[in-house]
């Protein structure tokens, strides 16, 4: 079953080679044709990549979105209804972000176990925010399943429009006196948190960990959700 891989989109030309790399990972990986699409700041627009999808008979839409917030409650599902409207026969299925795979999970433990974190230390999952208060509680759901798999503190924090900020997570891991502080970028680029915490005093150490960008564990978990569908 074919699939179109949805993507935000971005001016940045990190992002679209992502997209782009992802697609063709993908397509080695499911041995099936991968399509792409963007949401918005790319081409092919999402609607187009939709329709393409219909014409050849439907398939898996694989959104490339770490959690289900307002592109997945409406763009995505609107190109699906006006593609399925004019392919009523194609069957269209859309897979769930990549929210809480475990592959994620496991990718954040492997991080913080080759670092040498273990009791004493804490850490700061650092998640990019958002007005959909689902999407914010289930990136909190996912720093509870690091923190049960790790045995340490680890805090949810937002980079914008939610809270607390990274900063403020920091100032509450003071409370634990950990040795070291980890902070993980839930994020497909590094860049924003940074200057998020950019000059923050602190009494221990922090270590700022790589965002997802390149990690084999979003092809892990898209293949899986794809697998899902």
């Amino acid at each position: 079953m074919r699939v179109l891989l949805a993507a935000h989109g971005s001016p940045d030309p990190r992002a679209r080679a992502l997209a782009r790399g992802l697609r063709k990972g993908l397509e080695r990986r499911l041995g099936v044709e991968v399509l792409l699409g963007f949401i918005e700041h790319d081409t092919p627009p999402l609607l187009e990549a939709a329709r393409r999808l219909a014409e050849g008979g439907g398939g898996v839409v694989l959104p490339l979105l770490l959690f289900g917030a307002g592109h997945l409650k409406a763009d995505l599902p609107l190109a699906l209804e006006v593609a399925n409207r004019e392919h009523p026969q194609a069957p269209m299925r859309l897979a769930r972000p990549l929210g809480l795979h475990p592959a994620l999970v496991d990718l954040w433990v492997g991080r913080l176990r080759r670092r040498g974190a273990g009791e004493g230390d804490g850490a700061v999952l650092v998640l990019r925010g958002g007005t959909d208060p689902g999407a914010n509680a289930e990136g909190a759901a996912l720093a509870r399943l690091l923190e049960e798999a790790l045995g340490i503190p680890v805090l949810p924090a937002y980079a914008s429009r939610a809270r607390p900020t990274p900063q403020e997570a920091l100032a509450r891991l003071e409370a634990f006196r950990p040795r070291r502080a980890f902070l993980l970028p839930h994020l497909f680029f590094r860049g924003v948190v940074e200057e998020r915490v950019r000059g923050r005093a602190s009494r221990f150490p922090i270590e700022l960990l790589p965002p997802l960008m390149g990690h084999p564990g979003v092809l892990e978990a898209l293949a899986g959700r794809y697998r899902e569908a």
